[in-house]
């Protein structure tokens, strides 16, 4: 069961080194991304959906409880743990949280 995930800094749009130097998520927190159009809210989820390893826009790093994560996770999305289901899910608009979990 993954206890942490971390991530690691990268760069931001500007190429400027982002200021923080790791972003831990505990299981069962609870997280919110904010920030204005362009800031990198979308890259980021993309960043921990693929389990960056310096192999993304922003050069970010994800880890699971301190170590990479295999590869088979970002390459078979029935072998990755983490799923993300986005606000304007147009597949499947009729279906509710729960059944939506079901299909997923």
């Amino acid at each position: 069961m993954i206890e942490t995930l971390s991530i690691l800094p990268g760069r931001g749009i500007s190429g400027e080194h982002e200021l923080f130097d790791q972003f831990d998520l505990q299981l069962g927190q609870v997280a919110s991304i904010v920030g204005p159009a362009g800031s990198g809210r979308t890259t980021l989820l993309e960043d921990v959906e693929s389990l960056a390893d310096e192999d993304t826009a922003s050069g970010r790093e994800v880890f699971i409880d301190g170590r990479r994560p295999p590869r088979e996770f970002p390459s078979d999305p029935a072998k990755s743990p983490i799923v993300l289901i986005g606000q304007r899910a147009t597949s499947v608009p009729d279906l509710g949280p729960a059944k939506l979990m079901e299909v997923a």
